[in-house]
């Protein structure tokens, strides 16, 4: 070693040598922490706490290994309390011993842990690709040994979602040593064949993986290049596209043929692929490995490269984004053997993803996730029409406004409104959000007639150019078609892009109109949603029973808290009723509601207490959810879906929010299939369809027989849905049937 030339502080943590061993593996992480100064032993830190629980969770004892860094010392912080990694000349001035400690203890078996270690052990990048994968001890150890890579025990305690694939990689240790680890298969590969060829292929019975290869993500650009099937673990079958090929005819009768079970990644985009530009409307969706990775692990990535990586021993094979962008003008033995690739990696992950999902999962998975590739495919192809007038005439309003406003701020202050950095420069914030400036007028601050105008500009601006230019520059055929993301929430709740239309201010909306002028939108939206759901969850007798008489919820806390609001609050005792409901109920804290409302966290504390005291179940339901969070670092919904959890306000906004997207999506499911309701929007705990004018009324009525249908998983409640009918989605007028 060279400590001489090491910029580290020289106070050394050794290499930890078992009693009694295990098994014969060296386990290698990045570097030691505060702890392990302290203790003079690796991984005694949280670190380690996390990796003896993960460890004993796969039946590996954490004492009966030994454990070393790739350096001794430990590296100083980051400046964010977090210790940053060693540099490359801190690691070659303590490598030595790494070599001397291999050679002594003279492993079977290495494990490295986290990007540096793995790097350094194997010379190997990127541990998200790797993990979970053995490499051969670098040469010039000159040792034989294999390292196997794993993540860093403390990027586990921090995304703790990551808890169950860290086990399941663990295990790996015990497959090595009993001889149980799968040796690369030999895959078979048909590539461009025959009519007959395809025939016999699709002939052979069971579930049929199909992925497209397309040169857009785009469904309305996309060129459809390939199309790939399998059936089994270690074979695939490849069509190379090619229009008015005759072998199209018999692949189209396969996919549309309803009888034969068809899985997919991410099959709401290759169906609409299909569909769109191939006329092929797939029957038979059994099964999507994207949907099913939503119910396993909520939070993490859901592209098949990760998938991948997670549940199959495929060596890496995705492209690079450049060499991906040129696909359209790759050889078609490369496309088709790539295509072939992805649908045998889907077909593996789809295994192994069925082991994992429970009873629950599986229905769940079945009954309403898969269903709902063909209602949302529905609502995205149709799109939305937009008033060009209507967006005309506003941006036409907003573009002067906006630019009075700017020379009025310009006037006052040199500052450019746009610039965050300006923003919390001038007036002394640690950020230039709009709650932070919003804060400061609610404080008196002597500026607030230019933080006002501030907020006016941004609001205008970002109308201009995100919900009108923005849509504007968006239209096809006069149309939005937006993207729906059945899987893009942690929660489950359908998130939109290509624009987001989950954020729409109201006013914008005016811009979405039907489809000529003899045809309305119907809206209908739930009323109340969490809170219902929240009192069943509880349950919390005291909330159900208010919301059944039909009682303001907000106005019975609000008179709770009246007598002891300070004065000057007395005025906005509805927002801070409304506030203590939602914000007591997604963990905002006592110290948080202070902080808010500018009150002691003794009166703060006293309004939740009063809270609580009208609806205990409210309580009950916040301390189970906290206790899920602590015992078992998740928490479930009635429906079956599972979040891991780092947060309280996570712990307890996740079940509520779950389950009320769930009921919003089973009846979008009802709506399209039991119904035949025109699907074209779902926002929130809305849903708005379209319908002729003549045919409102009984439309109208559908679609709340549709939403206010018992559900079973919540308890058989009926959901009010209130309905609204208007010529655009913006001036809707509630109708009563």
């Amino acid at each position: 070693m060279k400590c001489s030339e090491c910029t580290l502080d020289g106070k050394m943590v050794l290499c930890y040598r078992p009693t009694r061993v295990q098994y014969p593996v060296l386990w290698v992480g990045q570097a030691p922490g505060k702890v392990e100064v302290v203790t003079g032993i690796p991984f005694t830190g949280g670190a380690g706490k996390t990796q003896y629980s993960l460890m004993k969770s796969a039946g590996l004892t954490k004492s009966d290994f030994a454990w070393t860094n790739i350096v001794q010392c430990k590296p100083p912080d980051d400046g964010k309390g977090n210790d940053r990694a060693p540099t490359p000349q801190e690691i070659k001035c303590c490598i030595r011993h790494l070599y001397e400690e291999i050679w002594d203890i003279k492993p079977q078996l290495i494990v490295a842990l986290g990007g540096p270690a793995m790097q350094v052990l194997t010379g190997q990048e990127g541990i998200m690709r790797q993990r979970g994968s053995f490499h051969p001890l670098k040469p010039e150890f000159e040792f034989e040994c294999e390292v196997l890579c794993l993540l860093h025990p403390a990027f586990v305690m921090r995304q703790r979602q990551w808890f169950p694939i860290a086990i399941s990689d663990l295990k790996l240790v015990h497959d090595f040593f009993l001889g149980n680890i799968q040796k690369e298969r030999e895959y078979e590969f048909l590539l461009d064949p025959t009519e007959a060829e395809i025939q016999s292929y699709i002939s052979k019975g069971g579930v049929h993986t199909v992925d497209i290869e397309t040169t857009s993500l785009d469904p309305f650009e996309a060129d459809l290049l390939g199309l790939s099937l399998s059936n089994s673990v270690d074979d695939a079958m490849a069509v190379y596209f090619i229009s008015g090929d005759s072998r199209l005819e018999g692949i189209k009768k396969f996919l549309e043929n309803s009888n034969i079970p068809k899985s997919f990644q991410n099959g709401s985009f290759d169906c609409k692929v299909l569909l769109q530009q191939a006329g092929i409307d797939v029957q038979g969706i059994c099964y999507d490995t994207r949907l099913a990775e939503q119910l396993l692990n909520s939070d993490m990535p859901k592209d098949l490269d990760h998938l991948r990586a997670v549940y199959t021993k495929i060596k890496a094979y995705k492209p690079t984004k450049k060499e991906f962008k040129q696909m359209g003008s790759w050889p078609k033995e490369k496309l088709l053997e790539y295509n072939c690739w992805d649908s045998v990696c889907t077909y593996q992950v789809m295994e192994a993803q069925k082991r994992l999902l429970s009873a629950q999962e599986k229905e769940l998975l079945e009954t309403l996730l898969v269903p709902l590739i063909k209602p949302i495919n529905s609502m995205e192809l149709k799109g939305v029409k937009v008033d060009v007038d209507t967006l005309a005439a506003l941006y036409a309003e907003h573009i002067p406004q906006s630019e009075i406003l700017l020379n009025q701020i310009q006037q006052v202050a040199p500052i450019n409104p746009n610039s965050p950095q300006q923003l919390r420069e001038y007036f002394r914030t640690n950020d230039a959000q709009k709650l932070t400036l919003e804060h400061l007028i609610k404080k008196g601050h002597p500026e607030s007639d230019l933080i006002d105008k501030i907020l006016r500009y941004k609001d205008l601006t970002k109308g201009a150019g995100t919900f009108l230019k923005g849509v504007y520059d968006r239209l096809k055929d006069g149309r939005i078609h937006t993207q729906y993301n059945i899987e893009g929430t942690g929660t489950g709740r359908l998130s939109s892009e290509n624009p987001n239309l989950q954020n729409v201010p109201k006013p914008y909306r005016a811009i979405y109109i039907p489809d000529d002028p003899a045809s309305v939108f119907i809206s209908g939206d739930y009323s109340q949603l969490e809170l219902w759901v929240v009192a069943l969850l509880g349950p919390c007798q005291e909330l159900y029973d208010a919301l059944m008489a039909g009682t303001d919820v907000h106005k019975t806390v609000e008179d709770a808290i009246d007598p002891y609001l300070p004065e000057g609050l007395k005025d906005r005792r509805r927002l801070i009723a409304k506030m203590l409901v939602f914000g007591t109920l997604y963990g905002m804290s006592p110290q948080t509601v202070a902080r808010l409302q500018k009150v002691s966290v003794e009166t703060a504390r006293s309004w939740q207490e009063l809270l609580f005291g009208k609806y205990p179940g409210l309580y009950k339901y916040t301390e189970d959810r906290k206790a899920d969070a602590h015992q078992r670092g998740f928490v479930t919904t009635p429906w079956g879906r599972k979040r891991y959890v780092q947060t309280v306000p996570q712990a307890l906004n996740a079940p509520v929010q779950s389950s009320a997207s769930d009921v919003t999506l089973s009846s979008i499911n009802d709506a399209y299939y039991n119904y035949n309701l025109d699907l074209r929007l779902q926002v929130h705990d809305e849903i708005v369809i379209h319908s002729t004018l003549k045919d409102y009324e009984e439309q109208a009525i559908l679609l709340k027989e549709s939403m206010e249908r018992p559900i079973k998983q919540m308890f058989n409640h009926r959901f009010k849905a209130k309905i609204a009918v208007g010529y655009d989605w913006y001036n809707l007028q509630e109708v009563i049937l």
